[in-house]
């Protein structure tokens, strides 16, 4: 607890470690109630609320009243000022995740409207791709935390509109299809074949992106 930056005397020598102990207390409660958020629920709370709690606490616990009050009521300033630095760099992390993918994206597009006469996206629907597995409180789903993963991986990417969009403005013949041809090379024989979605018989027509798609 070296952020108190206290010298104690040497009647002050055996409180130490009870004012640590105490501060110690209270941060862990409030990273425990921070750590039942998530996503659509109410947010933890704040400082103010922190120390209404705190007065209660020291009011029903012998032990935590024994304690400054002050010191708790700085760990607990600590511990909102560490949330903030953490979510302050988690956004920047964000930004710049976002200005590779923009900078990807635009090089990506530049180079398919120089390069090619024709240009074929195949028509995904990422918002299905990309849907979570949580399920239900009676049906829960299986592999959730991975398909999270999954999820922002393919997030990343900028697959879809932000890619055909761009190539889209840039190119002038660019077209979405049902599905593409894939090639598929065997191991063992090296055979290469082309594996389909659909037979060709049924495909719909393509759809042409001169223009934005909404």
């Amino acid at each position: 607890m070296a952020r108190f930056r206290m010298y104690p005397t040497s009647g002050q020598a055996g409180i130490m470690p009870g004012h640590c102990a105490h501060a110690r207390y209270v941060w862990d409660l409030a990273v425990e109630q921070h750590s039942h958020w998530y996503k659509g629920r109410k947010a933890a709370p704040g400082f103010a609320e922190q120390c209404r709690q705190l007065t209660e606490a020291r009011r029903d616990n012998e032990w935590l009243a024994a304690g400054n009050a002050d010191v708790q009521q700085q760990a607990l300033k600590d511990f909102g000022k560490a949330r903030t630095a953490e979510y302050a760099k988690v956004a920047t992390l964000k930004a710049r995740e976002a200005d590779r993918r923009e900078d990807w994206c635009e090089k990506t597009s530049t180079m398919l409207a120089r390069t090619c006469d024709l240009v074929r996206f195949e028509k995904l629907n990422i918002r299905n791709m990309t849907a979570s597995a949580r399920g239900t409180v009676d049906e829960p789903g299986e592999k959730v935390r991975q398909k999270a993963g999954l999820n922002r991986v393919i997030l990343a990417q900028g697959w879809g509109l932000v890619l055909r969009r761009r190539t889209g403005h840039k190119a002038p013949d660019v077209w979405r299809t049902s599905r593409l041809r894939t090639p598929v090379v065997f191991s063992r024989c090296r055979r290469v074949t082309t594996a389909t979605v659909r037979s060709s018989a049924r495909e719909p027509q393509p759809t042409r992106v001169g223009t934005p798609l909404s």
